[in-house]
């Protein structure tokens, strides 16, 4: 258990690192952690602190309900998925339903099933944040065109206003004005 702790980390530190590469190289992509955190999250706070990323790392440790999902899908232009190790990735799989394109390590990329490989922007190398932010940068200058929630997949009920509402209730307002 300590090790899977270890890895979530890592992981999530080589993408921070990422992050302050480009921004170093003056790109300023947003980013969201979005799930439960197992472990302190203070040394998370304290590397975003010290690369400079505070206005560009948001995190929302808590359980996302399955209401919230395609909320923080629909309004990511990519996923990272910067594994170190282990080939099974439920927001990958997510993402694939959603149709969104994916940045992912070796592990999260072996693990995605041929048909839908062509999702994949970039395959990185585990634990290699300039692979990491490269792959990044190439994604924020190229358009991702077209991409949306085909009708079949949406859920029942799905249109503007729940969403709009859904959204609303993610940044903490409670109605639109």
């Amino acid at each position: 258990h300590q090790f899977s702790q270890a890895q979530a980390l890592l992981r999530v530190h080589v993408l921070l690192d990422a992050l302050g590469r480009l921004r170093s190289a003056g790109k300023y992509p947003q980013l969201a952690i979005v799930g439960e955190f197992w472990d302190d999250q203070a040394e998370y706070h304290a590397h975003i602190e010290r690369l400079g990323l505070a206005g560009q790392v948001r995190i929302e440790d808590r359980y996302a309900p399955n209401e919230e999902i395609a909320v923080w899908f629909c309004a990511a232009d990519c996923l990272a998925a910067p594994y170190i190790a282990g080939t099974q990735s439920g927001a990958s799989s997510i993402a694939l339903a959603y149709g969104l394109p994916i940045i992912a390590s070796r592990q999260v990329a072996e693990g995605i099933a041929a048909e839908n490989r062509g999702q994949l922007l970039a395959v990185v190398p585990p634990g290699d944040a300039d692979a990491l932010a490269e792959a990044i940068a190439a994604a924020m200058d190229a358009p991702l065109a077209g991409r949306s929630l085909p009708a079949e997949r949406r859920a029942p009920g799905d249109d503007w206003q729940r969403l709009v509402q859904t959204i609303l209730q993610a940044a903490g307002q409670t109605e639109a004005a």
